[in-house]
């Protein structure tokens, strides 16, 4: 999916950077300035919330997944996830929503 989801949005024009897992995700967004991200909901090492947890203030997140059981997460980290989104996912919709969060934090 990640795969996908890169090919998508840089053909789209945006700077990829790429994440393994989210412990990787978590480092590269403590070093770097990310205009938006992109989380799938059950990644490995740290999942997105684990991650989501782990930072301050970080830039607007896009998470992905297939799973609908979330409710009570996402009333928790409503301030740190800027939208969900269903895989699979529309590339209209990746890129739209992308957009707006990149968008929303400028």
């Amino acid at each position: 999916m990640r795969r996908l989801f890169v090919a998508v949005l840089s053909s789209a024009g945006f700077k990829i950077i790429q994440a393994a897992d989210g412990f990787v995700a978590l480092e590269t967004l403590k070093a770097q300035a990310i205009a938006a991200v992109v989380l799938d909901l059950h990644m490995p090492v740290l999942d997105c919330f684990a991650l989501l947890d782990r930072l301050d203030d970080p830039p607007p997140v896009v998470v992905a997944t297939a799973d609908y059981a979330y409710d009570d997460d996402v009333a928790r980290r409503r301030d740190k996830v800027f939208a969900f989104v269903h895989k699979p996912v529309l590339p209209e919709l990746l890129v739209a929503l992308v957009g707006k969060a990149v968008m929303a934090g400028q």
